[in-house]
């Protein structure tokens, strides 16, 4: 279980204290560098695709010689995952991300969607796997494909805390405000002391104060 991406949160709170919900995943999908901002050099960018094709490579061809395994579908999608994540990570010292390592990542997002895809058509059911099958779709573009995935999990696991704070996200990310200040509520209250209430508290406090009315 991915459960929610730190640098999402960042992204998220950035783009909504500057641009507003309309802002938010422009904010995350096309970092602005500057002359004077450092960002991830791209020897880091080499360097980290070396460190994981050799495993996605094998978790791959696990998956071909048993395409009917959820299993090796997972491990693929976790994979790809952590490979889009760990580019999405400003390199150390640096305030943000590269645009080729953040360019690098859509194509890893796309193929851990399509990994978790034929999971959840193996074996459905999952929450943290559909969450995770949820979130991809959001960062390969497709907005309203995380949006019906979530939605999905609420309905079969209504009591999966993750599921209510992602959509919280993916509702906000498509300007549907209401919907995103329920979700946050739906996941301060079944994880009051979780480590993200403080932000889901924050961004109902910034979603009920914007312009954009509910």
């Amino acid at each position: 279980m991915k459960g929610f991406i730190i640098f999402l949160i960042v992204a998220f709170v950035l783009g909504f204290s500057t641009m507003g919900i309309g802002g938010i995943v422009d904010a995350f999908k096309r970092p602005a560098a500057t002359a004077t901002t450092p960002t991830t050099p791209a020897a880091s960018v080499e360097q980290i695709n070396t460190q994981y094709q050799r495993g996605v490579d094998l978790l791959t061809a696990a998956a071909a010689s048993n395409p009917t395994s959820y299993t090796a579908q997972v491990n693929l999608g976790n994979a790809y995952f952590d490979w889009a994540q760990t580019l999405s990570t400003p390199a150390q010292g640096a305030s943000q991300v590269s645009t080729e390592a953040m360019a690098a990542t859509g194509p890893l997002w796309i193929q851990s969607k399509d990994a978790y895809a034929k999971a959840v058509k193996i074996k459905p059911g999952d929450p943290a796997v559909e969450t995770d099958f949820a979130i991809v779709s959001y960062y390969s573009g497709d907005t309203t494909a995380a949006i019906k995935i979530g939605e999905g999990v609420t309905k079969s696991s209504p009591n999966f805390s993750q599921v209510w704070l992602n959509l919280g996200v993916f509702y906000a990310g498509s300007g549907q405000v209401a919907k995103s200040i329920a979700a946050f509520e739906r996941y301060v209250k079944l994880d009051p002391k979780g480590q993200n209430a403080a932000f889901a508290q924050e961004q109902i406090k910034a979603l009920k104060a914007s312009p954009t009315k509910p």
